[in-house]
């Protein structure tokens, strides 16, 4: 149903439109994998926050509101379970809402650097000779557990820079 002509309708429809935007953008920057399109989505979500707050579409306020809406949204629906358990609990809302506190999170870290986030989208995609995907997170958590392989995994997204020399480089 179409919503009624409002500044909050033309909000959300430009966000969404900035949402599917990214997705045609991380297509050819990244291989899909199922078990990852929860930081498919996390990405996408955040995307059209930047891009509606650089656009001037959404204030500063409106996002930072969007961001806490999704902090209150997230846990309750996660509960005790892991996002991917809840997801297949029919929570995919969570895919959104936790997913856009992750990469708010990750963007605050990248900042504190020097950098953005979407250097860090950028530089993580472009760096190998087959592009790093969430999958091979996803696979080094699998492999090594949740610490361990959360670590490598962000390890390996902290050597996508242009003086890393390279080569074969295992998640």
């Amino acid at each position: 149903q179409w919503m009624p002509r409002t500044a909050d309708a033309e909000q959300y429809w430009f966000r969404h439109l900035a949402h599917e935007a990214f997705h045609l953008w991380g297509s050819q920057a990244y291989r899909y994998a199922e078990e990852a399109e929860w930081l498919s989505e996390a990405a996408a979500e955040y995307a059209s926050l930047l891009v509606s707050r650089d656009l001037c579409v959404m204030s500063d306020e409106a996002i930072h509101r969007f961001i806490r809406d999704a902090e209150e949204a997230c846990a309750p629906r996660l509960g005790t379970m892991p996002l991917r358990d809840s997801i297949a609990a029919g929570q995919s809302r969570n895919l959104y809402t936790c997913g856009v506190v992750l990469q708010k999170i990750v963007d605050d870290a990248a900042r504190a650097a020097g950098t953005d986030i979407w250097s860090v989208w950028q530089t993580t995609y472009s760096r190998r000779r087959r592009p790093y995907t969430t999958a091979d997170f996803i696979e080094a958590v699998r492999k090594y557990g949740l610490i361990r392989g959360g670590w490598r995994g962000t390890c390996r997204i902290g050597r996508c820079h242009p003086w890393h020399p390279g080569g074969y480089d295992p998640p």
